[in-house]
């Protein structure tokens, strides 16, 4: 069923009144039945529409969520994102696979030259043909791509694809609109490949700005929020250089992001651009750092080296970095700089190591190689742990950096966000003032509404983390003691330990392997773990299946690593955190629950799995 621009412009309006509650948020419920994608999506609200015209009766909410989510989070794509991208393919003639919205002017271009096989020439009309080749320069040299920027209209160029700012032609490949890319040739633009560059390095437009433009282009009134004023700002900033553990310094203030992944994106880039580095990163790291780190190793000129070290099971952190450390020092390719990339605690092992020890090995690689090294320390499971004052008190002259995933409890769930924060050492003030200048190019700093929404957020955030984490210590005990009831195992929780917790290492989130069923088939032991999740998050009141954490609401988030968060992860990697064939179950607490109702729903999901096993 086709619909037309009219259309849309009668129907929207009330389609963003009545829209469910969820839609704004940036997490989306991803069972099978609703989790179906952007073509999916677009494909339900047109047939909707057109069935409400033909029948002359109102969009409801219900008709709204029986259309799905086009993805399950919104760094991916939300349903929002997804109408406006609906709505601009109409109006342009582009179908929703053709048409991709961004939170950066620069990214459309970039998600074209880093995967393109041949020279990409880009027209950008009457605009500023300095200003795009600046902020496009670091792909220039360090990068595979070709491509050159021009003023003025299109020309063909045989073979090759061809960007423009300005209307399609035929010589035209893409057009490059005010953060909007339309694919007019799927044959030299991949849309897959648009799709992977936008939720790696960027975001889709964020949600507000999707409500604004949409109403804009129905001819609603609408005004876009401003950017929080100086001393709102300030305190943003300042809270996230405290929690991080670093002092609060006005002239270097953290740099904030649309999304975490945007922020380890910019950072590499700006490691490329000073000459390359090697990356050491666990090899069950969250997927998405992965694979961004795992794309642009094939795009840039061999100017990132990747080196993983193993968590899980039994294995011990501080022996894994050490042996991976080792192996690097004695290659004879280390490139100028090196990055240690550690998660504290880890996903979804939640193992907190010693950092004394983790930051002496750090010191003593560096005075073996005399490279350039940095400690970056992913503490989005716990933002307030103020690690970067623990590593200045055991080896003050480390450059280091706290990154924070802000989309989780810092926001609580109101926005995406990212931010990195540097340490009190000149090399890591250093390394904050490039990525700045490298995010300010590219285009992925915090947009107006990201900023409004974080400054009225980040406030209470260590009274909501100790209450979610008091949650989460009653939930696992309450677990324990249901599964040893029902099933006669002893079953272990991996969680930080009480002295960590007061260390500040407050996580919410736990994980865990259910033990495996008597007789059990592999097949079996296989499906345990998600069936667990689907019997838990039928109580839609209680649970939610989402691959997401710390959101201020009375909800738990319940994945399967494997199959969510470490899609990108290698299956062998995967597996080695099995244990007896079942996989490990994340279930991330809020800061507040019905501890009497999910105890039960617990009890309820082990009996029918192991009752009828």
């Amino acid at each position: 069923m086709a619909v037309t621009t009219e259309e849309l412009r009668k129907v929207f309006p009330h389609i963003l009144r009545v829209m469910p509650y969820d839609w704004k948020g940036t997490t989306f419920n991803n069972s099978e039945k609703v989790y179906i994608g952007r073509e999916a999506f677009a494909k339900n609200v047109t047939n909707l529409i057109v069935k409400s015209l033909a029948e002359d009766t109102e969009i409801t909410q219900e008709d709204l969520l029986r259309c799905g989510n086009a993805e399950d989070y919104l760094r991916v794509a939300s349903n929002l994102s997804t109408l406006l991208e609906l709505y601009l393919g109409v109006e342009t003639g582009f179908s929703i696979s053709q048409t991709w919205t961004f939170a950066s002017h620069t990214m459309p271009v970039i998600a074209v030259i880093l995967f393109a096989k041949q020279h990409v020439h880009i027209y950008v009309g009457d605009e500023d043909v300095d200003l795009w080749r600046q902020n496009l320069s670091v792909f220039n040299d360090n990068f595979k791509c070709a491509f050159t920027v021009y003023p003025g209209e299109a020309k063909a160029h045989p073979g090759e694809t061809v960007l423009s700012t300005q209307s399609v032609s035929s010589v035209v490949d893409g057009i490059v609109g005010e953060n909007t890319l339309f694919i007019v040739n799927t044959d030299a633009i991949n849309p897959a490949d648009v799709l992977l560059a936008r939720k790696r390095l960027a975001t889709p437009v964020t949600s507000p700005y999707a409500i604004h433009l949409l109403k804009k282009a129905c001819g609603e009134s609408t005004t876009y929020e401003n950017v929080p004023d100086d001393e709102s700002l300030v305190k943003l900033y300042t809270h996230l250089q405290t929690l991080s553990g670093a002092e609060p310094n006005a002239q270097a203030p953290p740099v904030v992001f649309t999304a975490g992944l945007p922020a380890m994106s910019s950072l590499y880039i700006t490691l490329i651009k000073k000459g390359g580095a090697n990356i050491c990163m666990c090899s069950t790291a969250y997927g998405g750092s992965s694979q961004l780190l795992d794309l642009l190793l094939g795009s840039s000129k061999n100017m990132l080296k990747k080196h993983t070290f193993d968590i899980q099971g039994e294995a011990d952190m501080v022996e894994s970095v050490s042996a991976t450390l080792n192996n690097m020092r004695e290659s004879d390719d280390l490139m100028p700089n090196t990055v240690l990339f550690i998660e504290v605690p880890t996903n979804p092992d939640m193992k907190v190591p010693e950092l004394g020890k983790i930051t002496q090995l750090v010191h003593e690689y560096k005075e073996k190689t005399g490279k350039n090294v940095f400690l970056v320390v992913d503490t989005t499971f716990s933002p307030n742990s103020q690690v970067l004052k623990k590593i200045r008190d055991t080896t003050p002259d480390l450059p280091a950096l706290a990154y924070v995933s802000l989309s989780k409890s810092v926001s609580g769930g109101f926005t995406t966000g990212g931010t990195l924060v540097a340490n009190h050492t000149a090399a890591s003030l250093s390394l904050l003032e490039e990525v700045r200048a490298i995010a300010n190019a590219i285009d992925t700093t915090a947009k107006p509404d990201q900023l409004r929404i974080l400054s009225a957020n980040h406030v209470g955030v260590e009274e909501r983390l100790q209450s979610a984490y008091e949650n989460a210590v009653i939930a696992g005990k309450d677990l324990v003691e249901a599964v040893r009831e029902i099933t006669g195992h002893d079953m272990l929780i991996k969680f930080v330990t009480p002295e960590q917790a007061a260390q500040g290492f407050l996580s919410t989130t736990f994980s865990f392997n259910l033990p495996s069923p008597k007789n059990a088939t592999q097949e079996i032991n296989e499906a345990l773990a998600q069936q667990f999740v689907d019997l838990c998050t039928i109580q839609a009141s209680y649970f939610k299946p989402c691959v997401s954490f710390g959101q201020d609401n009375s909800l738990i988030y319940a994945t399967v690593p494997a199959t969510s968060t470490q899609g990108a992860i290698k299956a062998e990697d995967k597996a080695k955190q099995a244990v007896g064939g079942v996989q490990l179950i994340r279930l991330s607490f809020p800061p507040k629950f019905d501890r009497d109702h999910v105890a039960q729903i617990f009890r309820n999901a082990l009996k029918e799995l192991y009752f009828e096993v």
